[in-house]
């Protein structure tokens, strides 16, 4: 986890209020996990820096630069900026506000090219027994980093990039929030995982806002238990990946907690993503996993759900049916009921048009109709 001056809070909000035209369309096609269930920050505190977007799962930093980047005194200090990011293992991409404005798809297609050769999804953890010093970051507090996890660990199989081997479930992973936005709704999956399509509402907002506040990746120990922050998780045998917003370990015994904006309310979709996130754990630790925790950030909730063996055997349903969605890339019919009233892909679902048959007819009915003749 990168330490910064402090100083830096104040204008790192001020930044992320007035971003840039350029800035929102990349913002818009990076927040939300859109690209391989990776976390993004924006405006985030990096040292002496504030860096305009930033991915820990790819120690990538992603910047915008409008015109005045390429005079000689502002390219000079991008340079020195650069090698001191460079330095703390940092890479740096750069694009100038008409490419991003212009060429949007083409940006974002050369974004997800390098998190893929940096390893996202990431590679499994050690075998055990095997350790690893990597050096400290010079933005990373000292002392010994307690976390299993550590970019460029290697399987057991010793040169192995990705968690997934041809055979695998639908010959690609399948992200963990997919499972959510299924159980949730099927259209509302195949539009975000298939068609790519993302939308912001309120609740959206309010999402990854709390979400920001706790996907820093750190691992330190409270009270005897080590808490592990947007610790990556994987199942090769049901194709999964993601990363959980926090585990708990009791010694040896994880404990997922998923964190929720909102107030505590009945359902099925996040227990299933939790009850996923277990079955992860289960595979890559070799225990069990029988509870783990829903935490309500608006109402300060913390609820525990027993993983129960038809709760499992849904999640295999589930994964199923995603893993065929994507493999044919299949949209759902839109259901146009309560669960469309908030969803912020309302305006990109329009479940009113599409779903109602009459109105094809009624309207073919009308531009053929004579005068006089029914």
């Amino acid at each position: 986890m990168f330490e910064y001056s402090r100083n830096l809070k104040t204008p790192s909000r001020e930044l992320r209020t007035n971003m840039t035209d350029a800035e929102r369309v990349l913002w818009s096609r990076l927040r939300g996990k859109q690209l391989l269930d990776a976390h993004f920050y924006r405006q985030k505190p990096i040292g002496s820096y504030i860096v305009d977007f930033y991915c820990h799962a790819a120690a990538l930093v992603i910047e915008v630069d409008g015109g005045q980047h390429y005079e000689a005194e502002h390219a000079r200090k991008d340079a020195d900026r650069d090698k001191c990011l460079s330095e703390a293992g940092l890479l740096v991409m750069r694009f100038d506000n008409r490419q991003v404005l212009q060429e949007t798809d083409a940006v974002v297609e050369e974004i997800l090219k390098v998190m893929h050769e940096r390893q996202i999804p990431p590679s499994p953890p050690l075998q055990s027994g095997v350790t690893a010093n990597p050096p400290l970051s010079p933005f990373q507090k000292g002392g010994e980093n307690k976390s299993p996890f550590r970019k460029g660990d290697l399987g057991v199989e010793g040169d192995l990039k990705s968690p997934f081997r041809k055979g695998d479930l639908g010959g690609f992973p399948i992200m963990l929030s997919a499972l959510e936005h299924y159980a949730y709704c099927p259209r509302q999956c195949a539009l975000i995982h298939v068609e790519q399509v993302w939308s912001e509402n309120l609740y959206t907002m309010r999402g990854q806002d709390v979400h920001e506040r706790v996907h820093d990746d750190s691992s330190h120990e409270l009270a005897g238990v080590r808490l592990e922050r947007s610790l990556p998780i994987w199942s090769r045998r049901l194709g999964l990946t993601g990363k959980a917003d926090l585990v708990e370990f009791n010694g040896n015994q994880p404990y997922p907690v998923e964190y929720k904006s909102g107030r505590r309310r009945r359902g099925t979709p996040e227990t299933l993503q939790l009850c996923a996130q277990a079955i992860c754990l289960e595979e890559m630790f070799g225990v069990s996993v029988p509870k783990g925790a829903l935490f309500w950030h608006g109402s300060r909730e913390r609820q525990e759900i027993t993983f129960t063996p038809a709760m499992r055997e849904q999640v295999e349903r589930v994964t199923l049916a995603v893993s065929e969605m994507l493999e044919k890339g299949i949209t759902p019919p839109p259901v146009n009921d309560k669960r469309c009233e908030n969803c912020s892909l309302k305006e990109s679902c329009l479940p009113g048009v599409v779903s109602d048959k009459l109105r094809g007819r009624k309207v073919a009915q009308e531009l053929f109709e004579v005068e006089g003749v029914r």
